[in-house]
């Protein structure tokens, strides 16, 4: 598989916009970092390397991640924002992953 490339890029991406998010003064600018992680997600299961992409960042070193779910991975080699939000935040992509419109 020839993703590393292209995954590092990726991650590079979201994390510069979560450090944005963070650094500006509006209540839910965070939004559109989850937005991003939530699509970067989906393009991923579509193509067929969620679980590998997810593999391959629990065998980082520095991988902080306790959780095999591929969202709360994502999050976790994208933000700094401590464990409870990670959390949280996994729980509201999953929810709206599980309930989306057929």
């Amino acid at each position: 598989m020839d993703y590393k490339h292209s995954l590092d890029v990726s991650l590079r991406r979201l994390s510069r916009l979560e450090r944005k998010s963070f650094s500006s003064q509006k209540r839910f600018k965070f939004y559109s970092y989850l937005s991003e992680i939530l699509e970067y997600r989906d393009q991923l299961d579509r193509t067929g390397e969620l679980l590998a992409v997810r593999d391959v960042l629990l065998r980082r070193p520095g991988c902080s991640s306790k959780s095999t779910d591929p969202v709360r991975v994502l999050i976790d080699a994208t933000s700094r924002a401590n464990a409870k939000t990670k959390s949280r935040w996994t729980r509201a992509l999953q929810f709206a992953i599980d309930n989306r419109p057929s």
